[in-house]
C-alpha cells in the first residue's frame, strides 16, 4: 500500500498514545479515547482500552527499561481491571537484563488500581528450530483493491486507526464455510510497523 498521503494530525492518535515519558522511576502513558473498544455508534467512554494496546504499551515500557537490544520473543498479559482513559504509570522490574537474554515484569498502575500486568522475553537471534509458512497466500497487491468501509456500530473505536482492504476469504461473524480472512491493513499515520503496533 504504497503512495499513501501523509498523515493528518487526527491520524497520529497512535503516535501518541505509544509515546512514554519518565516518571518518578516509572514510564508514563496517556490512555486515550480512540483506542476504545466499545462499538462506534456510542461514546469511547463507555468501553475500555484494548487489550493489543495496552499490551503494546507492556512491550514499550520494558524494552524502556532494559539496557540490552535484544528483540521480544515473548509477551504475557494478565488483564485485571478496565484501565480508565487517563494517564497510566507502567512500573518495570528487570528480572535479567543480559544481552542475549532478557526478561522483564511491567506493572500498570492508575491510583491505587492495578488495571494490568505483564512479563516480556527479550531474545538474540540463534540457532534453533523454527516455524515458518511455506508461502504467503496469493492476493492481489493492495493497489488492486477496494478500501473496505467499516459499518458504524459493528466496530469498535480503534479500528479507525488502521486502513482495510480485503483480498478474499470471509468476514467475521459473516456465517462463512471458511475461518479464514485474507485483508491488507495500512496504519494510517504512515508510520512503520513495530512490535508495539503490532500487539
Amino acid at each position: 500500500m504504497d503512495g499513501s498521503p501523509p498523515p493528518r494530525l487526527q491520524d497520529r492518535v497512535l503516535e501518541r498514545a505509544l509515546a512514554l515519558e519518565p516518571a518518578d522511576g516509572r514510564w508514563r502513558a496517556i490512555l486515550p479515547p480512540e483506542s476504545s473498544n466499545g462499538p462506534t455508534t456510542v461514546d469511547p467512554l463507555k468501553g475500555g482500552p484494548v487489550g493489543g494496546y495496552l499490551a503494546g504499551l507492556a512491550l514499550e515500557a520494558a524494552r524502556a527499561g532494559l539496557k540490552g537490544e535484544a528483540a521480544p520473543r515473548a509477551v504475557s498479559v494478565q488483564y485485571l481491571s478496565r484501565p480508565d482513559f487517563a494517564p497510566l504509570d507502567l512500573e518495570v522490574e528487570a528480572l535479567r537484563d543480559g544481552r542475549s537474554v532478557a526478561f522483564a515484569r511491567v506493572t500498570a498502575r492508575q491510583g491505587a488500581d492495578t488495571p494490568f500486568a505483564a512479563e516480556v522475553t527479550f531474545g538474540a537471534p540463534g540457532k534453533s528450530p523454527e516455524h515458518r509458512p511455506s508461502s504467503a497466500p496469493a492476493v492481489k497487491p493492495p493497489e488492486d483493491l477496494a478500501d473496505l468501509a467499516l459499518p458504524e456500530g459493528a466496530v469498535p473505536h480503534f479500528t479507525r486507526w488502521a486502513d482495510y482492504k480485503p483480498a478474499g476469504g470471509g468476514f467475521p461473524f459473516a456465517g462463512g464455510d471458511e475461518a479464514r480472512i485474507l485483508i491488507w491493513m495500512r496504519m494510517k499515520d504512515g508510520r512503520p510497523l513495530t512490535d508495539a503496533r503490532l500487539a
